[in-house]
């Protein structure tokens, strides 16, 4: 992001993730990486709560980006399918990972066939997603407070659960502006 920052160029990002309205899905995802080991470093167990916790920072982080960079467009599609692997595709190559150390990435590049087949993979997924309209979004502050992340759900129709304390739109916050990169190696 920030060469393109740099540079003022045009940038386009999709995100798919799990649909944080969807409980049956979020839970998935919990027993899914649960299997793993369970957590990350210094992080919580992998439960629905925090499955939720991390869509709606995913969606936060798109938003509050967006605002940042004017060349930057981002879409953001929810999922009821629990995803096992991370894509991440651009044109000239697909890096296939998973949130886990012991895994080994993919690098496929384009012109092999098990790029085509992702790529209509992916675009079949998202034809299957909502799509967040990122437009309608309330703005965000340097440092989103917890009424602003409130209405910005609200304003994007993806209420945030009645059950969430200001404790976890802040940890919402907190992973959405500041977390560590699971995927660095």
């Amino acid at each position: 992001m920030s060469a393109a920052k740099e540079q003022r160029s045009q940038l386009n990002v999709k995100i798919d993730i799990v649909n944080p309205a969807d409980e049956r899905a979020c839970a998935a995802y919990a027993r899914f990486r649960q299997m793993f080991g369970g957590q990350g470093r210094g992080e919580d167990l992998w439960t629905t709560d925090r499955v939720r916790r991390e869509s709606y920072a995913t969606v936060l982080a798109a938003c509050w980006y967006q605002r940042q960079l004017t060349t930057l467009e981002i879409s953001v599609h929810l999922s009821a399918a629990v995803p096992t692997l991370r894509f991440d595709l651009s044109e000239t190559c697909l890096i296939i990972t998973q949130d886990d150390r012991s895994r080994v990435n993919l690098l496929v590049e384009r012109g092999q066939p098990l790029y085509d087949y992702y790529v209509t993979e992916l675009h079949q997924s998202r034809e299957q997603a909502t799509v967040l309209d990122l437009r309608v979004a309330s703005p965000l502050g340097q440092e989103p407070t917890v009424d602003e992340v409130r209405t910005l759900f609200d304003d994007l129709r993806l209420p945030l659960p009645r059950v969430f304390t200001d404790s976890d739109i802040g940890k919402v916050i907190e992973k959405a502006l500041h977390a560590e990169d699971p995927y660095r190696r």
